[in-house]
């Protein structure tokens, strides 16, 4: 709009691409006239222009997987023109767009970058080890000469390209999963579109779309958890006789990944009293394939993080929070959230552990059970009236007061006193004994637990949400058992 009304500049196209405004002004008026139009484009006129539609939400969605990084060519002052400051305007628009420099920025200021010269934008990408770059010069991606570098806004055959933020996740795709794209290809035909699910740590979920149908891609990275596809693979075909579970549709372990059928389902937000008797039902069917487990799993039959004693459970939630102590003398966390641990959480944990949990009960062979250990409802899907269960790679035999005190405790989900009465009837029941005081400890810490996994999510993330904080606090306070 700017060059139309300065220059009187006329294009049949609607959208018209920024060389092809650089080459009219340049035929026209010369190098030194667009040069000075680069100045008042991104000088006093910046603020007229606008975030690209879908940009703000693919941050959102992948910054707690990603580390994000903005390297920019930008000199301070234009070269021609009045001399005004083009980084600040630079911030001012990333501050008003809430992009960063801002509260809750989705970019950490500090991953900000401006290069007065295109060679020292290649060489600050290069210093920073950026494992993807996108850019929508080409001569700057030649530059880079890295394997992971993204064209964007124009197709090119020598580089993987998108044209559209919404169609970002597929290059994505592409790019970090190109010699899974080619493997799984063969099995169910040309992907035409696929969505990231879960990003976390331990593994990346991916919802696919393909001529044959839709499908379900776990790929195990970075794990701490010794051989999780095997743990995982071990656990869906001990049960699938019960048909409880996603079809396993293709296993590579060289690749480090499992694809299952999608089932097209809704998550459970506010359980029923029968969902809570079909989780109970699944508890005892799957106690029948516990010794098929134990010879699949191998060495991996016990349960991540299983529950030995009270005491050593009640240990490892302690070195945690002492760990989380330490944490939070760094200046750098955000004041609320520093409050609450320090004036709230860590006090009630020292306040409980005062009492002296002296009472430890060790476990007899004949009580672990087959569990599919982070057993919550955010690993379930309700399809009709059915329930199906995923998510096994912590799974193993275990102690069933850890996956009953678990299940009532998770965060996200309020079950009712009437539905816990329905759990710890079946618990005792099943299992011939109920310890009170055992179950009282144990979900009392359990919560504690749970609450560090959620503040540890917020400190590992670049910025500060406050509505996590909100939720965190919430169920922190939230009565559960006593």
């Amino acid at each position: 709009e700017l060059s139309k009304k300065k220059y009187n500049l006329k294009f049949k196209e609607k959208n018209i691409s920024k060389d092809k405004i650089k080459k009219k002004i340049i035929k026209n008026f010369g190098e030194n006239e667009w040069t000075f139009f680069q100045s008042l484009i991104y000088g006093e006129h910046l603020k007229s222009a606008e975030i690209y539609d879908n940009f703000k939400d693919i941050i959102k969605k992948f910054k707690n997987k990603y580390e994000f990084y903005i390297v920019s060519h930008k000199t301070k002052w234009p070269v021609i023109g009045k001399k005004i400051n083009l980084i600040n305007f630079a911030k001012n628009f990333l501050s008003i767009n809430k992009v960063s420099f801002c509260s809750n920025p989705l970019i950490n200021p500090k991953n900000i970058f401006f290069e007065n010269t295109q060679n020292k934008k290649v060489k600050r990408i290069k210093s920073l080890k950026i494992d993807l770059f996108i850019d929508d010069l080409e001569i700057v991606l030649k530059k880079n000469k890295s394997k992971n570098n993204i064209l964007f806004g124009q197709k090119n055959k020598n580089f993987l390209s998108f044209d559209n933020w919404r169609n970002f996740e597929i290059t994505l795709f592409e790019c970090l999963f190109s010699k899974i794209k080619k493997d799984l290809e063969k099995k169910i035909g040309k992907i035409t579109n696929i969505k990231f699910i879960n990003l976390g740590f331990n593994n990346t979920c991916i919802k696919i779309n393909s001529f044959k149908g839709k499908f379900f891609l776990k790929v195990y990275e970075n794990s701490k958890i010794k051989n999780p596809l095997i743990r995982e693979l071990s656990f869906y075909r001990s049960i699938d006789k019960l048909k409880l579970s996603p079809k396993i549709i293709k296993v590579n372990k060289k690749e480090n990944y499992i694809l299952f059928d999608y089932i097209e389902g809704k998550k459970i937000i506010f359980p029923t009293n029968s969902d809570i008797i079909k989780c109970i039902n699944f508890i005892n069917k799957i106690q029948l394939f516990k010794k098929r487990f134990c010879n699949l799993a191998l060495a991996n039959k016990s349960a991540i993080d299983n529950f030995e004693t009270l005491r050593k459970y009640n240990q490892i939630v302690n070195s945690k929070c002492l760990n989380l102590s330490k944490q939070i003398k760094n200046k750098n966390i955000n004041y609320k959230l520093k409050s609450f641990i320090k004036y709230k959480f860590l006090p009630e944990w020292k306040k409980l552990n005062k009492n002296k949990i002296n009472f430890v009960r060790e476990n007899k062979n004949n009580e672990l059970i087959l569990s599919p250990s982070d057993f919550t409802f955010q690993n379930i899907i309700k399809k009709n009236s059915k329930l199906f269960f995923f998510d096994f790679e912590y799974s193993g035999l275990d102690n069933p007061i850890k996956l009953v005190t678990d299940f009532i405790c998770q965060p996200n989900i309020n079950i009712n006193k009437f539905q816990i009465g329905l759990i710890m009837k079946f618990y005792e029941k099943k299992y011939g004994y109920f310890d009170y005081k055992t179950i009282k400890y144990i979900t009392i810490i359990t919560k504690f637990k749970w609450t560090l996994i959620y503040i540890n999510k917020i400190l590992n993330n670049s910025s500060f949400e406050e509505d996590k904080l909100k939720n965190i606090k919430k169920y922190f306070f939230r009565k559960i058992l006593f």
